[in-house]
């Protein structure tokens, strides 16, 4: 959860007209590589940012269940019809975009690998041009404690 207001801290001053908001438990803490999971949740929040020209709510929802953790990023954009949902996450594709529209249609590819290397899946939604997508992450969870317990000392009388 810090990260996730970590990169959205990074991304705020660039979204103009852009609101962002967490929902979800306020710590989420699991075994994952904190440098490839910045770099895919950036690129989600990126994305939401890049194809919501006119501005709106960004939100990151976060929800937990045994053995797995969910993160989605909704964006109020331009959207994307069903068939061009699952080519996104291609490499070189770029859908819904104009030639104005910043990228090289990897950043979306490159998250997907990502993600898989984690044992997860990812995928998007969107009710069809102009309702914005929402883009969902689902990763193995396995919490970690917050704190490091020391093992409980055993002593032994003497015989």
């Amino acid at each position: 959860v810090s990260l996730v207001g970590r990169l959205i801290a990074g991304i705020e001053p660039t979204a103009s007209g852009h609101q962002f908001r967490i929902d979800g438990p306020p710590e989420v803490r699991g075994e994952w590589d904190p440098a490839r999971l910045a770099q895919v949740l950036d690129n989600l929040l990126s994305n939401a940012v890049k194809f919501s020209p006119e501005g709106g709510d960004i939100v990151v929802s976060l929800t937990t269940q045994p053995g797995e953790v969910t993160v989605a990023v909704t964006d109020q954009g331009v959207g994307l019809e069903a068939s061009d949902l699952p080519k996104i996450f291609m490499p070189f594709m770029r859908v819904g975009t104009t030639e104005s529209t910043e990228g090289h249609g990897l950043g979306l590819y490159i998250a997907s690998n990502i993600v898989k290397l984690h044992g997860g899946r990812i995928w998007a939604e969107s009710a069809g041009p102009g309702t914005g997508v929402t883009v969902s992450v689902v990763l193995p969870y396995t919490e970690t404690p917050s704190a490091i317990e020391d093992p409980p000392v055993r002593f032994d009388a003497p015989s």
